[in-house]
């Protein structure tokens, strides 16, 4: 097929999707991941706009207020991009972990080994989502766990120079990197609530009504992992609930 052909192609499937989908205003990440998919061949000038809105959003729904142009000028300047093959590490239990990710497409998953070498999955990321070793970014120690990539991922990556630039220069985003550690403490303390005070069968139901996106993108091995349920018991309760 010629390219023209081709881009025609895209169009049609693009205007198909707006006439069922309604107004750009009411896209969601999944139609900024469609937006690349159709028109990656256009050139770079348009993933580069998803990419720019995409981190946007995230901003402004975390601060909870609109942010002015020259912060994200600012993270354009500061920050890279980077893409990561299923199952390259992002990061390495025992090394430095020098960057802050933020996923533009795919997904990824933090994990520790113990000593008997079992994996215990702690963070999971897709788009719109952080993901870091936060001990060794902000301690400059070696990391305790290891971050994998769990398809074909992009991520926006920041290092901590650059993070200590924006924040100085850009009040908001020192505010914004403080409400993420914030949710992060307080997901954290919840899940530990959580883990110690509920059934299983609670849990992957708590689970799965926070966070239904991850039910659909994360292997069940990984999810019973972090729920700390054996794999066979979280298979028994799916069962029992679909």
């Amino acid at each position: 097929m010629s390219p023209q052909f081709i881009s025609l192609l895209k169009i049609k499937l693009f205007l198909n999707f707006s006439e069922t989908y309604g107004s750009r205003q009411n896209f969601s990440i999944e139609t900024h991941l469609l937006f690349v998919f159709l028109f990656s061949g256009s050139g770079k000038t348009l993933q580069q706009k998803i990419m720019e809105d995409l981190i946007k959003k995230n901003l402004e729904y975390t601060l909870g207020e609109e942010i002015p142009e020259e912060m994200l000028i600012s993270l354009k300047e500061l920050s890279f991009e980077k893409s990561f093959d299923k199952k390259e590490l992002l990061a390495e239990a025992g090394k430095a972990c020098n960057y802050q990710y933020f996923i533009l497409e795919g997904s990824c998953y933090s994990f520790y080994v113990n000593e008997k070498g079992d994996k215990n999955a702690l963070q999971f990321a897709i788009e719109n989502y952080w993901i870091t070793d936060a001990s060794s970014y902000f301690k400059g120690t070696p990391a305790v766990t290891t971050i994998e990539a769990l398809e074909p991922t992009r991520a926006l990556l920041i290092n901590k120079n650059a993070f200590e630039q924006l924040c100085c220069s850009h009040p908001l985003f020192d505010r914004f990197f403080r409400k993420l550690l914030q949710n992060s403490l307080a997901s954290l303390h919840y899940r530990i609530a959580k883990t110690i005070s509920e059934d299983a069968d609670h849990r992957y139901k708590e689970f799965a009504t926070r966070y239904p996106h991850f039910i659909q993108r994360i292997p069940q091995y990984l999810i019973a992992s972090y729920l700390g349920i054996k794999p066979q018991s979280l298979s028994r309760i799916r069962k029992s609930l679909y």
